[in-house]
């Protein structure tokens, strides 16, 4: 079940992706970030009296505190990496996450990953690389030359290594509460303190309420919320690294949506890695005691 849950999760991660690219169009970064959570309150808010509340309050604030700033820099580095690179070339490196979740799942959790999993990791490595060769690139040292150039696949991979700590930190909250409240409070959260960066700004304000009656944004805010509550429910099932290895088959729909919906020319050229970075995933996933 957790698996159909984590996929499902995975498709709503690369549509909200998508959504998010066309939306930065016309807005800028901050505004993009505050509606693709403030969109998705309202779809969230019916979950609010769900499950059990915290059974350590004070922990539970505490790791609370500790999570909301990493998701707030998260979410700066992810709407630069939409903005700045093409939508195939950045989002697949988010299966950096599971690797990175393998050392902060055993510091945080205790959970810990057998051969099979490091394997899953070994692909997702090799995946990351090929990832960003093009067909005009020649030399074993291409790919990195272009890793390196490309300031979208930096930022990508600084928001993989942060979710690797708010996943691992937000399972801790489930099991001090329940995946339903957590999907609720964490986001609320993250959004109050968002929205207080938003009000500071100058002209910040002026651009939300610019935004407040657009149909893409309500698309984009039921996509997230979509994303919020599967990703909930299936980390509570499963392994944190083999539940977000799994919700990495976004990017492979990320590649997908780069080659339709954005035409991107050298995507077919990235298809190959995005594959060899799914297998990753899944032996990862596949790989749950």
């Amino acid at each position: 079940m957790w698996i159909i849950l984590a996929l499902a999760c995975g498709f709503c991660l690369a549509t909200s992706d998508m959504l998010c690219k066309k939306a930065l169009v016309k807005e800028d970064s901050l505004t993009v970030a505050w509606a693709r959570l403030a969109f998705a309150s309202p779809f969230l808010a019916v979950f609010i009296f769900s499950g059990e509340t915290p059974s350590n309050p004070p922990l539970f604030l505490a790791w609370l505190a500790a999570l909301v700033p990493l998701e707030i820099l998260s979410l700066f580095l992810y709407m630069g990496a939409l903005k700045k690179s093409p939508l195939s070339l950045t989002v697949p490196f988010l299966a950096l996450t599971p690797g990175f979740i393998i050392i902060t799942g055993w510091l945080i959790l205790g959970e810990k990953v057998d051969s099979a999993g490091l394997a899953g990791v070994g692909l997702v490595t090799a995946g990351a690389y090929v990832l960003t060769a093009t067909d005009k690139q020649s030399g074993i040292l291409g790919p990195v030359k272009n890793f390196f150039s490309e300031p979208g696949c930096l930022m990508m991979a600084g928001v993989a290594a942060i979710y690797s700590v708010t996943a691992s930190g937000g399972k801790k909250l489930i099991l001090l509460s329940s995946p339903l409240y957590v999907g609720c409070v964490y986001f609320f959260a993250v959004l109050l303190a968002l929205s207080g960066i938003v009000a500071v700004r100058p002209g910040g304000l002026k651009r939300v309420r610019g935004v407040l009656g657009s149909k893409l944004m309500w698309a984009l805010g039921a996509s997230q919320a979509g994303m919020i509550a599967t990703h909930v429910l299936a980390i509570s099932m499963a392994p944190a690294a083999h539940m977000v290895s799994v919700k990495r088959s976004s990017l492979f729909f990320g590649v997908l949506y780069g080659i339709l919906v954005f035409k991107e020319k050298d995507a077919r050229y990235r298809a190959p890695g995005s594959l060899i970075m799914l297998a990753g995933v899944m032996v990862l996933g596949f790989a749950a005691p």
